[in-house]
């Protein structure tokens, strides 16, 4: 396997702050289609690491999931919006997190390089930042079967794969990536704070004996972490561990304009203005980014 060259451009560093869940899906997509567009025109995109937040809640389910996955009657009554990602895997709730995604040219990690294999060469810088913030986690081990679509759970945390952060075996970190033409987008869920009872509400498939597999970063460090703090060690994690340089950066008026095409294509439900019928979402559990 050729050794990485991560370090031979400058990232650009992304803080998107908190935005609806098909504006943080779209612009991922974009970000990605970017990329290649500039690799086919014989340029050299610069890899990028964006962290964000969700505001409304949102649920995320994966390229090729099933919308009956999810109660989407109960996600309009708590006015939790669903959206699609472009990558794989199962559904998320997106709420108290720090949410991260990579765009990286293959070129960068060696083209011979499988997909597992790049999982765990770009967590390693995650899994350092994690260390800074006084959490040992480990990426899993083992070969675990996920569920075949139609069996076992909807929820993505209800299931480790070789490509997930764990404590103590339980899920922490999860990923999932995309490839398209020469480029790789990968993105992940950190909770901060315990979220399976409320998935339990939204989910199909969902059982309540899934927490005792989950982690969060509040339960690992014994107390309650700002956003901020989170997203501040996992930059110096990625820096720390490849020598990069994370240079401060906005979406591209490119950039955005495209990913303003593709939010029909990320939504499902659009709880804005829906009036919540519970107490499960209200405003004093945003994500707090300062």
């Amino acid at each position: 396997m050729a050794e990485h060259r991560l370090a031979e451009r400058p990232w650009r560093l992304l803080r998107t702050g908190a935005r609806p869940g098909a504006f943080n899906m779209a612009l991922d997509h974009a970000l990605l289609l970017r990329a290649e567009e500039e690799l086919e025109r014989g340029g050299a995109p610069r890899p990028i690491f964006r962290l964000f937040a969700w505001d409304p809640p949102a649920i995320s389910i994966g390229r090729l999931q099933s919308e009956s996955d999810v109660d989407l009657a109960a996600c309009r009554r708590e006015g939790v919006d669903v959206v699609r990602r472009p990558t794989g895997g199962r559904a998320i709730l997106h709420w108290q997190e720090v949410t991260y995604s990579m765009v990286v040219p293959l070129s960068l990690l060696g083209r011979e390089m499988g997909i597992i294999a790049s999982y765990r060469m770009l967590c390693e810088g995650l899994l350092a930042g994690l260390r800074l913030l006084g959490i040992n986690a480990a990426l899993a081990r083992g070969k675990a079967r996920e569920p075949r679509w139609g069996e076992g759970s909807a929820a993505c945390f209800a299931v480790a794969s070789r490509c997930d952060a764990v404590v103590d075996g339980r899920k922490l970190l999860g990923s999932a990536q995309a490839r398209r033409r020469g480029v790789l987008l990968q993105h992940g869920s950190l909770p901060l704070l315990p979220r399976a009872a409320r998935e339990l509400k939204l989910l199909r498939c969902a059982s309540p004996a899934e927490e005792s597999g989950r982690a969060t970063v509040a339960d690992v460090l014994g107390r309650v972490p700002q956003f901020e703090e989170v997203a501040q060690a996992l930059v110096a994690g990625l820096r720390e561990t490849w020598g990069i340089a994370l240079v401060a950066d906005e979406p591209s008026a490119a950039e955005l304009e495209l990913a303003e095409q593709l939010i029909s294509e990320a939504l499902i439900v659009d709880a804005d203005g829906a009036e919540a019928a519970g107490e499960s979402f209200d405003s004093k559990d945003r994500v707090v980014l300062d």
